[in-house]
């Protein structure tokens, strides 16, 4: 039994050994792989419609846009307190949008409410539109629950030039944001 847990021990030491001396030599690239592989992207095409989850502004400004060059036939806010004069200062007008919107806390409930809207709908196709370091959680979740139900997900990036995620290990705020992430991530393919 001892023999087997120096066995173990050594192996690990090994590995540990390993790891961090690769970890040395290529550090910097490992860490710009890890901020990279944060991001999904997805071809765009048609879809009825486009989703602008909550949190930052450039989310809703990217959707607009996207809407306004004719990628889809509706377009839907979510996060919290959603309210119509968010539509109105994009200058969309009521045809436009799917409105109201309840209280959604995180991308989970946005994912399921936006299922249940497409499938109450009748729609076949929906972009997602999330900041480039949330786009591989939300792409797993939103494709996880809608394309079981047939509903076509394309994730896309609204870009923001202050979150560069090639060196995203210098700064306390970016930081957090990619180890948030990455534990979201894992969280979300263990718990759904």
């Amino acid at each position: 039994m001892k023999r087997i847990r120096h066995k173990i021990v050594f192996l690990l030491f090994i590995i540990i050994s390993a790891l961090t001396v690769m970890f040395i030599l290529k550090g910097e690239q490992i860490l710009t792989y890890v901020g990279r592989k944060l991001i999904v992207v997805d071809e765009i095409k048609d879809a009825d419609l486009i989703v602008a989850l909550g949190g930052e502004n450039i989310r809703k400004k990217e959707a607009v846009e996207l809407f306004n060059k004719g990628y889809g036939k509706k377009i839907l806010f979510t996060g919290f307190e959603i309210e119509k004069e968010d539509y109105y200062r994009y200058g969309l007008k009521d045809k436009d949008f799917i409105y109201p919107v309840r209280f959604l806390s995180n991308t989970y409930e946005e994912a399921v409410f936006t299922r249940d809207v497409a499938l109450n709908k009748g729609y076949k196709s929906v972009i997602v539109v999330t900041s480039n370091y949330h786009t591989r959680r939300t792409s797993y979740i939103f494709k996880k629950l809608l394309e079981k139900e047939g509903i076509k997900v394309m994730v896309h990036q609204a870009v923001s030039k202050n979150l560069d995620l090639n060196k995203w290990w210098q700064t306390r705020f970016l930081r957090k944001i990619v180890i948030i992430e990455w534990v979201g991530l894992l969280y979300y393919m263990i718990e759904y």
